[in-house]
Order: C-alpha cells, then structure tokens, then sequence
C-alpha cells in the first residue's frame, strides 16, 4: 500500500532549495524568469549529456519547472485534503441522521403494531364478552376473527356436552312431605316448614 505524502517534507525541501522561478536556456539552469542574461543569473546547474543532447534539454526543464510545481502541487493536495475532510464530516453527520431516521421509523413501527395489537385484543375481549352475555356481537375485526370463531366452536361444544349431560340425568327428582298438621300426637314434628301441607286423605289443608 502506498504510504500517504509527508507534505511537510516535501515543503520543507522546497523551501530550503535555490528560491524561485528557476530557467534554462537548455542545458543549464539558472535563478530568475528568463528575461536577465545568464551571466546575471545566478546558476543552478546543468543537465548537459554528451550522448542525449535533447534529453539533457527535457531534464533541465522538467527541474527548472519543478521549483514552482512542486510547491504548487503541495499545495493543491492540501486543498483537497482538506475538501476530502470536509465531505467525510458531512458525510458522517449524514450517517447519524440517516442511522436516527431508521430508528425513529422503526420505533413508529413498533408502537403502530403494538397499537394494533391491543385494538385487535380489546375487540376480541368485547367480542367474546358480547356472545358470553348473548348480546349482539356486531362485526368482528378481520384481524381476530379466526380466533373468535375458534372461541365459539369451544363454546358450543361446551354447551352441547353439559345439554347432553343434563338430559341424561333425567329431570331432578321431587320430595314430596305429606304431614298431618292437625296430629294430636305429642312427638309428631313437622320435618318440612313451608311445605304445602296435605291430610291424610291427601287433599291439601291451609297452613296455619
């Protein structure tokens, strides 16, 4: 991986070189703009080859042109540096507020489900309260009708066994007390206080 340029290094040599702008008359170098005779200038160096003349030339004002490019350079990536930086803090505040958006969102959804859920609840409750007290039910919410229906199939099966049961039984069994109220005898005792009273002939007699 490429190590990220040390820009304060890259000035500092920048810096500590020949001061700018630097020349060339094709070979040499030289401190000034170009419009001073050479002889005036102060010399930087050459790049003279006997074996590539045009390539000594290209060399000298590659370095010639270096001395303000270089600075220029460094200066340009500082600036998008610190663009760079700039759009990551807005792109980071942009996360935060996305992140807090979807958990808002989420939220809502959350209580809007669990707002249904108690409505869906309540109606089922009053559904079942309704048909338990034999009132008119209405119509049941989408949402609970299966289980109201499942409520009521338990229901009626529930009924039907305990109407089966009860028939089965046969009707209660009746006690019939058949006292003489107008016994002279001492021990009678009348073992059913408010039962209609009959003679001994079996017709009923008025209580006293």
């Amino acid at each position: 991986m490429t190590q990220p340029l040390d820009l304060d290094q890259i000035e500092a040599r920048a810096a500590a070189a020949t001061p700018g702008p630097w020349t060339t008359d094709g070979w040499e170098i030289y401190q000034g703009d170009g419009n001073s005779a050479p002889d005036l200038m102060a010399w930087v160096g050459e790049t003279c080859r006997a074996d590539d003349y045009d390539g000594s030339r290209n060399d000298a004002a590659f370095i010639a042109h270096a001395r303000e490019d270089v600075a220029a350079m460094a200066a340009e990536i500082r600036r998008l540096r610190a663009e760079l930086d700039s759009l990551q803090a807005h792109f980071d505040q942009a996360i935060k507020g996305f992140n807090a958006s979807a958990l808002e969102i989420t939220q809502l959804r959350t209580e809007r489900a669990r707002t249904r859920a108690e409505g869906a609840i309540e109606a089922l409750r009053s559904a079942a309260e309704n048909v338990r007290l034999g009132t008119a039910v209405g119509p049941i919410p989408v949402e609970v009708r299966p289980t109201v229906d499942a409520w009521l199939c338990r229901l009626a099966e529930q009924r039907l066994t305990r109407a089966r049961r009860d028939a089965a039984a046969g009707p209660a069994a009746v006690e019939t007390h058949i006292v003489a109220d107008d016994s002279s005898d001492p021990e009678h005792i009348d073992d059913c206080p408010g039962c209609e009273a009959f003679t001994l002939t079996g017709h009923r007699a008025a209580r006293p």
